[in-house]
C-alpha cells in the first residue's frame, strides 16, 4: 500500500442487505416474468428493412412472412446459413457472461433461448436444411480476420437451388471496448462472398444482421436475389426466437432504425441533421442504404393528414399536430410515429431535417389511432451568432415519415427523397406547413433585427435599451460598424470633391460620392452577404444571388431600397435617396 491508502477492513460489509424484500429480487432473477420480458425486448430490436416480391414479380405478395405449404403459403423447404444462424453468443455480443462475450452457449442458454436455426426448426410446415458457409474466427481480438469458407461453393450452390427461400444470418464475434475497435466498417469478405454465392443460385434471401453496429454491405443488400433484409442489432439469448417470430409473421417488426445505415465510410459524414447546403456525391440516396427512422411493417399502414391545431404558432404559446394511424391488418402493431421538422431559411444555416418528437403506440388489428404532438416554439431554437438561443420566426414544413421529406428548392436541398414502397398510401398526406414567430422580425432577420424582452415583457431590439446579461457585445460591435461607417462615408466624399476639382460644386456632388461611400462602406463592413442585404430597410424581397442563378438570400424592398450593385455613378441630383428607418412595432404576426 505504501503508506498512501489505509488499509483494507478486516471484515468487508455486505454487497447488500438481507431483507426478505431482497432475498425475494435476488430468487426472482431469471424468472419466467423476466424471460418473458426479455423476448419483448428482443422483438422490439426487429428493423424490417427491406422486403419485396420475389423475381421483381409485383403480382406476387412480398418475400416475408414466410408461409410454409400448410398455412397456404408456397415454402416447403428452407435453407438456413451464415456463421450467427446457430450461436447465441453472437446475437448478444459483448459483456454477456464474460467481458468480450462468449461463444459458449451453454453459458447463457436458458429456457426459450434456441438460436435461429432452432426456432425456424421448431416453427414446422417446412423441411430446414443448414450449412454454416463460412466460419468467423471466434475472437474479439480478430475482428479484422474475414469468415473462412467451410463449405464448398458447389455444396452451397446446390442446397440453396434446391431450397425454395434462403435465410442468411451474417453477424460479428462478441467484442466490446478497444478489443472490438474497427479501421474499416465493411463486412468481412468471407461472409459477403458467401451471399453473393447463394445468389448464383437464383432462389429468394432473407438476409438477418445481427451486428451491433452498421457495417458496410457493398451492395449485397441490393442485389436482385436478396428481396428481405433484417436488422435486429444485439437482441440478446432470446434473440433467436424473436427473429424466427419476425422470419414466420408471428409479430409485426417494429423497429426504427436510430442511424442512417451508410453504403460508404463517407456517408458517416452525412447524418440525416446535415445541413441543406451540404452536397454529397450526387447520387440519389447520398450513400446512405436506409435513411434515419426507417422501419417496415408487414401492415399497409395508413396515415391520416397531419392537422394542426393552427397554422402559426406564437412565441409564448402551443401548436398540437396530431395525425391518425390506421392498421388494417389482422395483428397487433407496436408503431412509432415520427414528426420531422425543417426551417425554409435560417440566418444559420438550417438542417435538412430534424426529428422534433416521436410516439410508440399500440395499434390494434383493424384500429386506427390518433397520434398528437405539443410543439412550442422554443422546439425550434438554435444556437445563434449572439452566442446565446434564439427562435427564428420563419415557416417550417413539418412531416411523419423519413421517407417523405418536402420537396423544393430550400427545405430539400441535399435530401433523401424516396417513396416508400411496401406500406401503403396515405403517407403523403402526413405533412404540414407552419409558421413559428421568433425572437426577430422580418424575413431572414438581420444584425438589427434581433428582439428580445425586458423584465416588463416590452421588445428591445439586441445592442438597445435594456440588453440582457451577456448581450452588451452587440451593442460595442454595432457601434464599431457605425463608426467605420460614417469614417468610409466622409472619406469617399472627400474624395469625391477632388476628383471633380471643384469643391464649390459640393451640393450636386455629395448626392453622387454618398451613394458611392455607402456603397462602399456596406462592402466594406464585416457583415455576411446575407447581412448586407438587410441594412437599410426591413421590408425583404428576393434577390438573385452572385452567381445570377438558383434561390438567392433576402434584399430591402419598398421604401429605402436600392440594388448599390448597379447604381449609376451619374445619379441625377433629383434621385431622392432615402436609405429608411425600421419599423419601431413588435414582432411581426402570422399574417405578415
Amino acid at each position: 500500500w505504501l503508506g498512501l491508502l489505509p488499509p483494507p477492513p478486516a471484515v468487508r460489509p455486505p454487497p447488500w442487505s438481507d431483507s426478505e424484500a431482497t432475498v425475494r429480487l435476488v430468487e426472482s432473477v431469471g424468472s419466467a416474468s423476466d424471460a418473458a420480458l426479455a423476448h419483448e425486448a428482443a422483438r422490439a430490436t426487429v428493423t424490417l428493412l427491406k422486403n419485396a416480391p420475389p423475381f421483381g414479380d409485383d403480382e406476387r405478395p412480398p418475400l416475408l412472412p414466410l408461409l410454409p405449404a400448410d398455412k397456404g403459403g408456397s415454402v416447403r423447404r428452407v435453407l438456413v446459413t451464415g456463421p450467427a444462424a446457430d450461436s447465441l453468443g453472437r446475437l448478444s455480443g459483448g459483456w454477456t457472461a464474460h467481458w468480450q462475450g462468449t461463444l459458449a452457449d451453454e453459458e447463457i442458454r436458458g429456457a426459450g433461448t434456441p438460436t435461429l436455426l432452432e426456432a425456424l426448426r421448431a416453427a414446422g410446415g417446412w423441411e430446414v436444411d443448414h450449412l454454416p458457409g463460412c466460419s468467423l474466427p471466434g475472437t474479439a481480438f480478430a475482428v479484422r480476420s474475414s469468415c473462412a469458407q467451410t463449405n464448398s461453393s458447389a455444396e452451397l450452390i446446390a442446397a440453396a437451388a434446391a431450397a425454395d427461400v434462403v435465410v442468411a444470418c451474417l453477424g460479428e464475434d462478441p467484442h466490446t471496448e478497444k478489443p472490438g475497435d474497427l479501421d474499416d466498417l465493411s463486412l468481412d469478405a468471407g461472409q459477403l462472398d458467401l451471399v453473393r454465392l447463394l445468389a448464383s443460385a437464383g432462389k429468394p434471401i432473407a438476409l438477418v444482421l445481427v451486428t451491433g453496429r452498421p457495417r458496410l454491405l457493398h451492395g449485397v443488400e441490393a442485389l436482385p436475389q436478396v428481396n428481405a433484409v433484417l436488422q435486429s442489432f444485439l437482441p440478446g439469448p432470446h434473440g433467436g426466437a424473436a427473429l424466427a417470430d419476425a422470419l414466420v409473421g408471428t409479430f409485426e417488426p417494429s423497429g426504427r432504425l436510430p442511424i442512417s445505415w451508410p453504403t460508404a465510410a463517407s456517408s458517416l459524414l452525412y447524418p440525416h441533421w446535415h445541413a441543406v447546403t451540404q452536397q454529397c456525391d450526387g447520387s440519389r440516396t447520398c450513400g446512405v442504404a436506409w435513411p434515419f427512422g426507417h422501419g417496415l411493417s408487414y401492415s399497409r399502414l395508413q396515415y391520416g393528414p397531419l392537422l394542426l391545431s393552427s397554422g402559426a404558432l406564437p412565441r409564448t404559446g402551443a401548436v398540437n399536430a396530431s395525425v391518425a394511424v390506421s392498421n388494417p391488418s389482422s395483428l397487433a402493431l407496436n408503431h412509432t410515429v415520427l414528426l420531422f421538422a425543417a426551417a425554409d431559411f435560417r440566418r444559420v444555416i438550417p438542417e435538412a431535417q430534424q426529428l422534433k418528437a416521436f410516439r410508440r403506440v399500440l395499434l390494434p388489428a383493424g384500429s386506427s389511432v390518433e397520434v398528437s404532438f405539443t410543439l412550442r416554439a422554443d422546439d425550434f431554437r438554435y444556437w445563434g451568432l449572439e452566442e446565446r438561443w434564439v427562435v427564428e420566426g420563419g415557416n417550417v414544413s413539418l412531416w411523419c415519415d423519413p421517407l417523405l421529406r418536402p420537396k423544393g428548392p430550400l427545405a430539400a436541398l441535399g435530401a433523401v427523397t424516396r417513396r416508400r414502397a411496401s406500406e401503403g398510401s396515405g403517407l403523403a398526406a402526413a405533412r404540414a406547413r407552419l409558421y413559428v414567430e421568433g425572437d426577430c422580425r422580418g424575413t431572414g432577420c438581420g444584425t438589427a433585427g434581433w428582439l428580445e424582452r425586458d423584465a416588463s415583457g416590452r421588445w428591445h431590439e439586441l445592442g438597445g435599451s435594456s440588453p440582457r446579461h451577456g448581450d452588451g457585445g452587440g451593442a460595442s460591435r454595432m457601434g464599431s460598424q457605425l463608426l467605420l461607417t460614417a469614417a468610409t462615408l466622409a472619406l469617399g466624399w472627400l474624395l469625391g470633391c477632388l476628383s471633380v476639382g471643384k469643391c464649390d460644386a459640393a451640393k450636386q456632388c455629395a448626392r453622387r460620392t454618398f451613394v458611392a461611400g455607402r456603397r462602399r462602406a456596406i462592402s466594406e463592413m464585416p457583415l455576411t452577404h446575407h447581412q448586407r442585404s438587410v441594412v437599410g430597410g426591413s421590408e425583404m424581397a428576393p434577390l438573385p444571388p452572385a452567381d445570377g442563378g438558383g434561390v438567392g438570400t433576402a434584399a430591402p424592398a419598398g421604401r429605402g431600397s436600392h440594388d448599390l450593385s448597379h447604381a449609376s455613378d451619374h445619379t441625377s441630383p433629383r434621385d431622392n435617396v432615402d436609405f429608411g428607418e425600421r419599423d419601431p412595432a413588435g414582432p411581426p404576426r402570422p399574417d405578415k
